[in-house]
């Protein structure tokens, strides 16, 4: 499946919003709804269905952020001091082998209060 869809407006014969994407076959199938927001509650299981995300742990996601920063950085230093503090900061506490999918806020909110808390992390760190 291609990630992209237009969303059509209303027409005015039918009232209903319309888009289409194509499934894993690479056929088109058009969606219908009464509204953008349920054209749009329709859409988000359909591009999330069977993606990495589902298996993902912040471990994970933060190994594929650091690929991505070693694409826009010439210093081995910068990599090297975000593997540390990866290390000191989050890889001894729940959130290293938590499952994004299974974080919510409250979660995310404790877990961040108690890394600050027992690292002694200093703001400039925090910020970042």
């Amino acid at each position: 499946m291609y990630p992209y869809a237009i969303i059509t407006p209303p027409s005015l014969q039918n009232g209903r919003w319309q888009t289409c994407y194509k499934d894993e076959k690479g056929k088109r199938k058009n969606i219908k709804a009464q509204s953008k927001e349920k054209l749009l509650d329709k859409l988000i299981p359909i591009y999330f269905a069977n993606t990495h995300i589902d298996k993902l742990t912040f471990y994970g996601l933060y190994e594929e952020w650091l690929a991505y920063k070693a694409t826009v950085t010439n210093s081995s230093n910068t990599i090297k001091r975000h593997r540390q503090h990866y290390r000191k900061y989050f890889e001894p506490f729940v959130l290293h082998d938590m499952k994004i999918k299974k974080s919510d806020e409250l979660i995310l909110e404790q877990e961040c209060n108690r890394i600050v808390r027992k690292r002694y992390l200093i703001d400039n760190l925090w910020i970042r």
